[in-house]
């Protein structure tokens, strides 16, 4: 079980985006990113604390649980601003989940693949 944190009080499965079509807060103009990022349960403050910064939302934490059997994609580099032909050779490998750091080191694990996503379920 991973925890994700959002400033939409109602994220379901069904409008979860790996690469957003539009509104975008991070990376230069003009390029666009992907990946549904969450943490590990042990890491639930952080998740909170990023649900705290979306402006003008309600931040809200989920339960994201994964596919048993989902392939993971292991890493140490930095996996931020993930492009959209990084995410389709890693799908097209048969991945569903990258794990790697953020810029601060921090641990990452990022939904490349939104079908290997088993249940959405706000927490508490």
């Amino acid at each position: 079980m991973l925890v994700h944190g959002s400033g939409n009080a109602d994220l379901t499965l069904a409008n979860i985006e790996i690469v957003r079509s539009s509104g975008q807060k991070q990376g230069k103009k003009g390029r666009v990113y992907g990946g549904f990022y969450t943490l590990a349960q042990q890491d639930i403050e952080k998740a909170e604390n990023y649900a705290k910064m979306m402006d003008g939302s309600s931040p809200t934490l989920y339960n994201i649980k994964i596919k048993n059997g989902t392939k993971l994609y292991q890493t140490d580099r930095d996996v931020t601003r993930l492009s959209p032909d990084t995410i389709n050779e890693l799908v097209k490998d048969g991945f569903g989940v990258l794990v790697g750091k953020d810029p601060r080191g921090h641990t990452e694990w990022v939904v490349i693949d939104k079908d290997c996503i088993a249940s959405v379920s706000k927490r508490g």
